[in-house]
């Protein structure tokens, strides 16, 4: 169960089209701050365009290695 959320919570991370028809101004997600950043012109506003990638690309990695330790984990019982 950990597993299916943690792998559904990092496909939700990168689903930008879903997240642009469904998303609220005042609760912009990930994706949606990213974008908005970089529609605007600044060396700042692109700076924290990936910085937040940067985020998402982490917590993305991490939502697998923690999928891996699982899976692994459950196998290793004989």
């Amino acid at each position: 169960m950990l597993t299916a959320a943690t792998f559904a919570f990092t496909i939700s991370l990168g689903e930008f089209g879903a997240t642009l028809l469904l998303s609220r101004p005042e609760f912009p997600t990930i994706p949606i701050a990213i974008s908005r950043f970089l529609s605007q012109a600044g060396g700042l506003n692109y700076g924290q365009a990936m910085a937040m990638s940067t985020l998402l690309m982490t917590l993305t990695i991490l939502g697998i290695l923690i999928i891996e330790k699982f899976r692994i984990q459950g196998n290793d019982i004989s």
